[in-house]
């Protein structure tokens, strides 16, 4: 079976905050057979539940911020997640003490194998999505790396191979080297002469690295996400889901 596609809805954030029903409408009208949250825009679980279940939309995960996974928000923000019907938690993002030295680096690696272990005891996954800067030496290691060493079998990697390739990093190799640890693909396009580039019209070597990822990872959903727009981004999104279509995924 094919690896089903989401989007992250950050992608679309300016259309989800001034009208989330249309946009859930636009992006399942495409195609997409899901969406990764980025904040719920003051509705309630009970109306993203109607809104997705409307639109024959799952949620593959949500994109949470740190400071909601902390020992006294966690439990508050698994109860809402659940009621969404999302049992997938990604930490989008770190900086500040985190990553100024090597004991901030291994803090933050504890923090994600502590909440993973808590989590899990709730049915939750906790993960983590990259930048850049993991991808680079810094602190005496390269932080990608040491953190794949360093976290427990319940800690999520989702790697954004647009970052990742930004970074002069090799995607494929870092599939291959590290099987049944990847366990989503965020696909944000990159392409070194042209930052408006669509999905498939990249630099990334799609057509190897998802059915890899897919087997190898082994990987359950592949993420659409677009940040740099040529067109709208209902456009952009749009034409990065039919490009993946056209590949055959």
């Amino acid at each position: 079976m094919k690896t089903p596609i989401a989007v992250q809805l950050y992608s679309v954030h300016e259309d989800c905050k001034n009208n989330l029903a249309d946009t859930l409408k636009a992006i399942a009208k495409m195609g997409y057979d899901g969406v990764e949250l980025a904040g719920l825009h003051d509705c309630s679980p009970a109306e993203w539940t109607t809104m997705l279940s409307d639109n024959n939309l799952r949620v593959e995960g949500a994109h949470v911020g740190r400071e909601l996974l902390v020992p006294d928000q966690l439990e508050k923000t698994l109860d809402t997640y659940e009621a969404v019907g999302c049992r997938r938690l990604i930490v989008p993002w770190i900086g500040g003490d985190d990553v100024a030295t090597l004991d901030g680096w291994k803090r933050f690696f504890s923090f994600l194998n502590t909440t993973a272990d808590a989590a899990d005891a709730r049915g939750f996954e906790i993960g983590f999505h990259n930048h850049a800067l993991e991808f680079r030496y810094a602190c005496g290691i390269i932080p990608i790396l040491e953190m794949l060493r360093a976290c427990t079998s319940l800690v999520h990697f989702q790697i954004d191979m647009g970052w990742a390739y930004f970074a002069g990093a090799d995607g494929i190799a870092l599939i291959r080297s590290n099987p049944g640890r990847i366990r989503s693909i965020h696909m944000k396009p990159f392409k070194a002469d042209n930052p408006v580039a669509f999905l498939g019209e990249d630099d990334v070597p799609w057509k190897t690295l998802l059915p890899l990822a897919a087997q190898v990872g082994p990987c359950d959903w592949f993420v659409v996400e677009h940040e740099t727009y040529a067109d709208t981004p209902l456009a952009c999104i749009q034409k990065d889901l039919a490009n993946l279509r056209a590949m055959g995924f």
